[in-house]
């Protein structure tokens, strides 16, 4: 399934290609926010690339759950910061990525 098919289906704008080799159509961090994931799906972006996964099982979402659970406990008794689960991370203009579980680190005492 190409990227520009799935934005359509979900209303988006489809991208305009960017030029480079192959026939990709990359798409910016802006672009992947507005389109909405369908149920059973997960979207994350590499490098301008449209990564599309199915959802978990429910035995990962257990364990994905009780790291989670444990881990904000620790976090919140000493507070080192702040624990989350399946949050999108803009890591560049063009790469998303949505860890399971992630940590934000308080050092600078301040999380927002």
């Amino acid at each position: 399934m190409k990227i520009d098919k799935i934005a359509l289906a979900r209303g988006a704008q489809a991208p305009e290609p960017k030029k480079g080799m192959g026939t990709k159509t990359l798409i910016t961090a802006e672009q992947y926010a507005a389109l909405d994931e369908p149920a059973g799906l997960r979207y994350e972006l590499s490098k301008g690339e449209l990564i599309v996964t199915p959802s978990p099982m429910m035995f990962h979402n257990r364990i994905r759950d009780e790291i989670g659970f444990r881990l904000r406990e620790l976090v919140r008794l000493r507070k080192l910061g702040e624990v989350t689960i399946e949050t999108d991370f803009q890591l560049s203009e063009d790469t998303v990525r949505r860890p399971d579980v992630a940590f934000i680190s308080c050092r600078q005492g301040r999380l927002y």
